[in-house]
């Protein structure tokens, strides 16, 4: 509220005007008040103006206040007036609130004025100010009514179920509707089906205020044609309910369809630009910023046509980088009214693949704008590539046909010589150019073959056929002084475009056809040396095999007899007569473990000693072979003791054999451990393995030196040093541990260390699978060869399969993985070199065979790249091929468990 500056009292006596003066002045000083005491006083102070509040007496003489209060409310009927009477009743006073009093003040309670007058003050600053705002209101409404009648937008108020309350004249006339049909329409009947989901979330969305700034939407007029509208939508609420939602949209169907046909216009000129086999493109000048890209660019270099666009320099640093000064160097240069360049470059593609593009580029000029490079790269990959190939093709024809070891002779039709290369030159003596234009039969071809070479170019040319053409054959040739000479020779022809030629491929074969007659006669000599060695190696065998069964008899008599001797049978010995007798049983002992050892060498090399296989448990067979050969140890003054896994499984072994192998690896060990040494037999599975079983003899003696330890297994094989060496046999003991290992499939091993002593292992299969159970894979094009190979391996317990070429052979390599390979070297489609070549990349630790009759020639080098590998020349005896296989199978066994690991890599084995 405002303070009261003028204040107009009508009042008769002065005491009462004296008291609301100081009543007044006390809560506002500045305040001034007129007093009055007539009519004509009052009219006149009311015409001045300028009061805040009347007061007045309702008894003034010759004018009651009722009659002041009816001119104040004439004249100015917003004024505030307030009674101040000593005496007033409450009728009266009723009667002058209804007649337009503000408020009554009894005199005698004048604590009321105040109150009274800023109330009444307060009420007609909100009077004033609310009719001022209903006026202007009025005003605006008017205003805004006229605006939504005269406007063009379209404009509509809808309830909250969709009925219109008000349209503007915009509206009807868009739609087509007239004043009395719109009351039964609703918003859903102009608003197209596509937008009825939007309507109905902006209506409940309308409390929250959660309206988009812009709606647009499609309005149907009342013939059912489409308007697009774009506009906003309000909504109208009381008492916190939305009572209507107001909208105000403009008609933007004319710009709705000229951007639909734009974006038509657009999506044909990128469909045109996009179908074009190239990369259309627009970049600024001098930057080189790309500023359009076809989609082809990501179809033809794997990056997105946005990279293109936002990466400053990436057409520049995607170049590659032996064409970029090149290309950008071009284009930097090109100005307004240059002509179009074409040029050629490579790219870097996503997938780091080189592409050869060639582009067309020219220089786009409007007024007032920067310079604009426009280009059409096009993919010419393929023809630069075959350009290049086409290069490379020449420079290495030119290359081989420069470099070649062999004679390349070219001659047309009529069989002039066109082309000469240096080895030519080299063979034949002439050079080339006392050759070219030259009669190819007058110069190289001798006198009495030169008709049939003459014969052999007319039929070709008659029917299309050669007999040697493509073939590779051996003729005779001559020189340029008239020497004869052996010649390999193949024939190609060779249709140009206009004419046909001949390529003739020329070797001089001298040296090797003297090399061949060598090789058959050394094969001859060496098919006899090996013929006398079988024999001698047969006889020895058989002598073996004699002086093993004729020894035996009278040595086992000898030792019977000492026995019934020493016994006392043939009466009392002296001393010394039981001394030397006792050696002499030893004597016989020792001899009759020669002669075992003989008699079953004898039997392992001819493959004749058979296994007994049965389930035996190591944990009870190896303290029984520690108890026998206890009391030699004890005698020897050696701790001899057995560690023996308790649950060890059974195996599948020929428990004679095994005793034989553990008992001469301790006996060996006893020869080498002094007195008071120490000598330990275990057996356990092996860790991570149990389908093996391994048994080993350490000794704490002298050791064995590393040099003897890659021969320890090796037959008659003896260590020459040592205090044993008096003790030693024949030198077969070690080698028959390692057969019978091998010929139960496992391996044997040595670790020794001079000075510390000796380790004997070997590991055995428990399901007791033996070497002659191997698959055997034959690769050989002669298949009685084959079939000879599979009798004579199958009849030896060995799985063959055969193959008569190497594509077949690989084949069945991947069907199953043999264990052994025999391979021919001369076969068709695919040779013996090829067909190893595969093989070590297939499965390189097969071990293989390689069985031919061309030991010395050039498919054998061209094998030696895919070594290693057993060779085995043909002819061979049976023996000598069984020999082989059982070697080379026992080897790769022990290969194999050598890889993983079973045989320590400082072993012999």
């Amino acid at each position: 509220m405002k303070t009261p500056k003028r204040l107009l009292l009508l009042e008769d006596d002065p005491n009462d005007y004296e008291l609301i003066r100081r009543t007044v002045w006390k809560e506002w000083p500045e305040c001034e008040l007129v007093r009055v005491s007539s009519q004509s006083g009052f009219e006149a102070a009311l015409a001045q103006g300028g009061f805040d509040v009347i007061l007045s007496d309702y008894n003034v003489p010759a004018f009651d206040g009722a009659s002041a209060l009816a001119l104040v409310r004439t004249r100015s009927p917003e004024l505030p007036f307030i009674f101040v009477s000593g005496a007033i009743g409450d009728d009266v006073a009723v009667e002058c609130l209804k007649a337009g009093a503000t408020d009554y003040v009894l005199k005698d309670r004048m604590a009321r004025l105040l109150p009274a007058i800023r109330r009444a003050k307060q009420e007609s600053e909100e009077r004033i100010r609310r009719r001022a705002a209903e006026k202007e209101s009025a005003k605006s409404h008017e205003q805004y009514r006229d605006l939504c009648e005269n406007a063009s937008d379209l404009i509509q108020f809808v309830t909250a179920d969709g009925h219109f309350t008000y349209v503007n004249p915009a509206w009807k006339k868009t739609l087509g509707y007239e004043e009395d049909e719109i009351s039964n329409l609703t918003v859903t009947n102009i608003i197209h089906p596509d937008y009825h989901a939007q309507w109905r979330k902006l209506a409940l969305n309308a409390s929250s205020g959660d309206l988009p700034e812009t709606w647009e939407s499609i309005f149907l007029t009342k013939s059912g044609k489409e308007i697009h509208v774009e506009g906003n939508v309000g909504a109208q609420i009381a008492s916190s309910e939305v009572v209507a939602l107001r909208g105000i949209f403009h008609d933007i169907t004319e710009r709705k369809l000229a951007a639909m046909n734009l974006q038509r216009s657009v999506r044909q000129y990128e469909s045109l630009v996009n179908s074009v086999d190239g990369i259309v493109w627009q970049a600024e000048l001098p930057s080189l910023r790309f500023t359009f890209i076809s989609q082809q660019a990501e179809r033809l270099l794997g990056y997105s046509v946005r990279s293109w666009i936002e990466q400053q320099d990436f057409w520049q640093n995607h170049i590659h980088p032996d064409d970029r000064d090149k290309a950008v160097t071009i284009c930097l240069k090109m100005a307004a009214g240059a002509k179009p360049e074409s040029f050629e470059y490579r790219m870097i593609a996503a997938d780091g693949r080189e592409v050869w593009l060639r582009d067309i580029v020219n220089v786009r000029a409007e007024k007032g704008q920067q310079l604009q490079l426009q280009g059409i790269m096009v993919d010419c990959t393929r023809r630069k590539r075959a350009e290049i190939e086409r290069l490379e093709s020449q420079a290495l024809k030119t290359g081989i046909l420069e470099a070649s070891l062999d004679a390349i002779i070219v001659m047309d039709v009529g069989g002039t010589v066109i082309e000469f290369n240096p080895a030519a030159e080299t063979t034949f003596g002439y050079r080339r150019s006392e050759i070219i234009g030259q009669s190819l039969a007058e110069k190289i071809i001798p006198p009495d073959q030169r008709a049939r070479h003459c014969e052999g170019i007319k039929n070709y040319l008659n029917n299309g056929r050669g007999t040697v053409l493509g073939k590779r054959i051996v003729v005779q040739a001559m020189r340029s002084n008239g020497e004869e000479f052996p010649a390999e020779m193949a024939i190609v022809p060779l249709r140009l475009s206009d004419r046909t030629v001949f390529t003739a491929y020329i070797r001089d074969i001298t040296k090797r056809k003297r090399s061949e007659q060598a090789l058959r006669r050394a094969q001859t000599k060496l098919k006899q040396s090996n013929q006398y060695l079988l024999r001698q190696n047969q006889e020895i065998q058989n002598f073996y095999h004699t002086l093993s069964h004729e020894l035996k008899t009278p040595l086992t008599s000898a030792r019977e007899f000492v026995s019934i001797v020493l016994d006392g049978l043939a009466g009392p010995l002296t001393e010394n007569q039981t001394k030397y007798l006792n050696i002499s049983k030893d004597s016989c002992d020792q001899m009759r473990v020669c002669i075992n050892d003989l008699f079953d060498a004898t039997r392992l090399e001819t493959g004749k000693l058979p296994l007994e296989l049965k389930p035996v448990s190591l944990s009870n067979l190896l303290p029984k072979v520690v108890t026998l050969i206890g009391q030699a140890a004890s005698e020897k003054e050696i701790t001899l003791e057995c560690e023996a896994q308790a649950d060890l499984p059974e195996a599948l072994l020929d428990e004679t054999r095994i005793t034989q192998v553990v008992t001469n690896l301790i006996s060996n060990a006893l020869k080498y451990t002094p007195p008071g040494g120490k000598v330990v037999v275990k057996t356990a599975e092996v860790p991570g393995r149990p389908e093996l079983l391994q048994v080993s003899v350490s000794d704490n003696g002298c050791g064995i030196a590393p040099e003897e330890q890659e021969r320890i297994f090796d037959r008659l094989y003896q260590i020459k040093a040592g205090d044993a060496a008096t003790q030693q046999g024949v030198g077969l003991g070690l080698y028959l541990c390692k057969e019978l290992v091998e010929l139960h499939g496992g391996t044997i091993w040595l670790e020794s260390r001079p000075g510390k002593g000796s380790t004997f292992s070997f590991v055995l299969p428990r399901n007791g699978k033996l070497a002659t159970q191997s698959d055997i894979l034959v690769i050989d094009d002669d298949a009685d060869m084959n079939e000879m190979l599979r009798l004579l391996l199958s009849n030896e317990q060995y799985n063959v399969r055969t193959a008569l070429d190497g594509q077949e052979g690989l084949q069945e390599i991947k069907r199953q993985k043999p264990d052994v390979i025999i391979l021919d070297l001369v076969m068709p489609k695919l040779n013996g070199p090829a067909t190893l070549q595969e093989i070590r990349r297939i499965c390189d630790q097969v071990p293989i065979i390689v069985h031919t009759g061309f030991a010395g020639g050039d498919l054998m080098k061209e094998a030696f790249r895919f070594s290693p590998f057993t060779l085995l020349a043909k002819p061979s005896s049976p023996e000598q091929i069984i020999e082989t296989v059982r070697k080379v199978n026992r080897a790769s066994e022990t290969q194999i468990w050598s890889k993983n690991q079973l045989v320590p890599q400082n072993s012999s084995n």
